[in-house]
């Protein structure tokens, strides 16, 4: 984050112009990945979490973060979440699997975002199913498929289906975590 922070003082970009790169790398990853090029979808994915957090960086820097611009940042965070778990589709998940992880990602972030400004704190409102779990995730997926896809493509997708069934375990634990902890905020 440091790094970010100083590389933001220097590029001077909109924050907008980040925001297109993130959505763009967030394309590339699943059209990579069916491509057989998960290495480098990694590298995309990478690229595209550094713009993401310079979005974030370049909108506290510049001392008036809008709401406008938070929902445009959510909206893109929630369609790479999107492309990300059509790159497990690409990689040979379950698609059953797929769709029971989307359902729980989406049933998070709706119900963070619905009781988000009724005295929620976000520090106080994280959990294992938060976003940052999910990124490492999808890099674990896309680095064992990457190293494991000479072997053969079956090995890849039962990796990255485990790997898609933890997210979906995590996912679950967290959702329980964010209504224990809106019980207790909320009681």
């Amino acid at each position: 984050m440091r790094a970010i922070y100083r590389v933001t003082g220097v590029v001077k970009v909109r924050t907008s112009v980040t925001m297109l790169i993130s959505v763009a790398c967030s394309v590339s990853v699943p059209l990579l990945a069916w491509g057989g090029w998960a290495a480098v979808a990694v590298l995309t994915l990478l690229l595209g979490q550094v713009a993401d957090a310079m979005t974030t960086t370049l909108a506290v820097r510049s001392g008036h973060v809008t709401r406008l611009e938070s929902f445009y940042q959510a909206l893109v965070e929630r369609f790479a979440e999107v492309c990300w778990l059509l790159t497990f589709l690409a990689l040979g998940a379950h698609p059953t699997t797929v769709v029971l992880t989307a359902g729980v990602v989406w049933a998070h972030e709706y119900v963070r975002a619905k009781v988000g400004g009724a005295a929620m704190s976000r520090a106080g409102s994280a959990t294992v199913g938060d976003r940052s779990l999910r990124v490492w995730l999808v890099l674990t997926a896309l680095v064992l498929a990457a190293a494991v896809s000479w072997i053969g493509r079956d090995l890849a997708a039962g990796i990255v289906t485990m790997v898609m069934l933890c997210w979906l375990a995590l996912g679950l634990i967290g959702f329980g975590q964010l209504l224990a902890i809106i019980r207790k905020v909320l009681a």
